[in-house]
């Protein structure tokens, strides 16, 4: 066989391999990366590397994902080699600011580890003081092969250091002189209003846990979904001409294309990574230029 045949061959093979342990998966409206990796028991960069795209990529309703999954077959002639969490941990104490996605950054691990180390869910509220269980990574790799003469078993012990990394910047400027009206028409129901400036120039809405996110001022959306730099997000532009951005959403409901009006839920509020508070960040443009958002039309 020619070196081009073989390399042709080998090459099919990789693809056929490939879909049988792969699925389709269709996106229905609301899903997001997150929702479609946790329904699939893989993690996102699984689900990025699958599809050959990344967090910033727009998921669009109807587009086709594959969905990487993990053969079964083992080589039982051979030698089978299994990696072992020894899930050993360490204590490590809450301070101010803290959030369980910079803990979880900080010791080189995710926010659901740290739930399942620590019992906790996803409405749970860190206090300064508290001591959570953070991963002391310890692997320990067994192979076991089978002879004529009897079985053998080695175990190789890898330890590994983590060494924290620094905690996560806030880029955004706050106008402390600046206040926003709470009693103003907001997307959510606003505890706390707080101006913000730089790249993300609008205001900060602290809310309340699991809040509707609701549109303001009636119009079309024209983007839905991750955007660098502010998280989930839908951009809906009014008849007018203003783009109103409601950005750091956990969850939408509505797609692009979509007509929404006055008080539409448009989605569900996400924490912020850092602050640690369920707020959205509310921006308003007009012909690219920032507007205030406590001045805009907005719909009774």
């Amino acid at each position: 066989m020619s070196k081009f045949r073989k390399n042709v061959a080998v090459l099919i093979f990789c693809l056929l391999a490939f879909s049988l342990f792969a699925e389709n998966y269709t996106v229905q409206k609301g899903d997001t990366y997150y929702s479609i990796s946790k329904k699939y028991n893989i993690s996102l960069q699984e689900l990025y590397s699958a599809n050959g795209i990344d967090e910033n990529d727009v998921l669009k309703v109807g587009q086709v994902l594959k969905i990487s999954g993990k053969s079964t077959a083992e080589n039982t002639s051979e030698k089978s080699t299994s990696t072992v969490s020894t899930a050993k941990t360490s204590n490590y104490e809450v301070v101010a600011g803290d959030t369980l996605y910079s803990i979880s950054k900080k010791f080189g691990t995710t926010v659901d580890n740290l739930r399942s180390l620590n019992g906790l869910t996803e409405s749970s509220v860190l206090k300064i003081g508290q001591v959570l269980k953070v991963p002391s990574t310890e692997k320990v790799a067994t192979t076991t092969g089978s002879s004529s003469a009897g079985s053998t078993k080695t175990e190789i012990k890898q330890n590994t250091n983590v060494t924290p990394s620094a905690p996560l910047e806030d880029v955004r400027t706050y106008d402390t002189n600046k206040k926003g009206n709470v009693n103003l028409v907001w997307p959510v129901k606003a505890l706390d209003v707080t101006y913000v400036s730089g790249k993300i120039s609008g205001v900060a809405i602290e809310t309340e846990r699991n809040a509707t996110v609701s549109c303001i001022k009636a119009g079309k959306v024209i983007f839905v979904g991750p955007y660098r730099g502010f998280g989930q997000v839908v951009f809906v532009q009014s008849d007018s001409g203003y783009i109103y951005v409601y950005s750091g959403l956990d969850k939408i409901t509505v797609s692009n294309g979509d007509k929404v009006g006055f008080k539409t839920k448009l989605g569900i509020a996400g924490i912020d990574a850092l602050t640690g508070n369920p707020q959205i960040i509310l921006m308003v443009y007009l012909n690219g230029k920032v507007q205030d958002p406590a001045l805009v039309p907005r719909d009774k």
